[in-house]
């Protein structure tokens, strides 16, 4: 199976308002800072002045139109309107000579630039691209952001009947396609994280599918995973729950998860007992009895 390629950032282009005060210069003295910071990332990082009447050339645009490889940053509201309404992957850029703008239309902002991580721009950047942002590696796995490609691959591991078994209520394909798309859109814009896809790390392959969400009805976060059955008794799920219990308390500030299990599911007990979980009660969902476990990660 092919390993999923994804388009990278290669450049950013911040979009000033022109002006001739210092503060401007100061601005530009730090995005010069950045094109020096972020050169090990192979990424060019530069500005352009706006000098149609205090707004983006709309000729500009039509004629330049969005780069795939680029992120742009707008310090003014109608500058910003305009690119968004263009289809440009554009962001807010705040500073002090700009607290007036109304830039809420933007999907992200950004302010004191020479503070900021390459990390933060690229993830800007993957989010109105509609890219996966990658959560994180552990010694043979790696787990990222879920992509509608990525239903294909969930059927191929829900059409093994001990799978099917635990997950109820499956939508057809289409529908499921819709619901990853929606689910993309809000859930991970919202909270930054979710139900994520597992691959294999030296070969890309989806091998099925964890995280942490919110289900309706009930206060704690719920952990949630299935490994695709040929890929079960190899000691997957475990690590990369470990690795994702471990984020979500070091960087989610998640302090106490919950997991709900099938009564009849034993060996994700027997995982959850392993990863340090306790049986908690039972619930009832859809006349279905689960067992709830929950873990104290701090």
């Amino acid at each position: 199976m092919k390993k999923a390629k994804f388009t990278m950032l290669k450049q950013i282009i911040f979009i000033l308002k022109t002006d001739q005060s210092f503060y401007i210069k100061t601005i530009i003295s730090d995005i010069k800072y950045l094109a020096g910071k972020f050169k090990e990332n192979e990424v060019k990082v530069s500005y352009l002045l706006s000098e149609d009447n205090w707004g983006f050339n709309p000729s500009y645009i039509k004629e330049a139109g969005q780069l795939p490889d680029t992120l742009y940053l707008a310090d003014d509201a109608e500058t910003l309107e305009k690119m968004l309404a263009a289809g440009y992957y554009v962001i807010a850029h705040q500073h002090d000579q700009n607290h007036r703008a109304d830039l809420q239309k933007a999907l992200y902002a950004m302010s004191e630039i020479r503070d900021l991580d390459f990390d933060s721009f690229l993830k800007a950047y993957q989010r109105l691209a509609g890219l996966p942002w990658h959560i994180l590696d552990t010694k043979r796995l790696t787990l990222r952001e879920t992509t509608i490609e990525d239903v294909d691959e969930f059927y191929r591991i829900y059409s093994d009947p001990l799978i099917t078994l635990y997950i109820p209520n499956l939508l057809n394909i289409n529908e499921e396609r819709i619901y990853a798309a929606e689910y993309i859109k809000t859930i991970y814009t919202f909270y930054g994280y979710g139900i994520w896809t597992v691959t294999l790390r030296e070969t890309g392959e989806v091998i099925g599918r964890a995280g942490i969400s919110w289900r309706e009805g009930f206060s704690i976060p719920e952990l949630g995973f299935v490994i695709a059955q040929n890929h079960q008794r190899k000691g997957y799920a475990e690590e990369i729950l470990r690795a994702i219990l471990e984020l979500a308390l070091r960087e989610l500030e998640l302090n106490v998860i919950q997991a709900l299990v099938r009564h009849e599911n034993i060996a994700s007990m027997n995982l959850l007992k392993k990863l340090g979980f306790v049986s908690n009660g039972k619930t009832y969902l859809e006349e279905e009895e689960y067992f709830i476990f929950t873990i104290n990660l701090a």
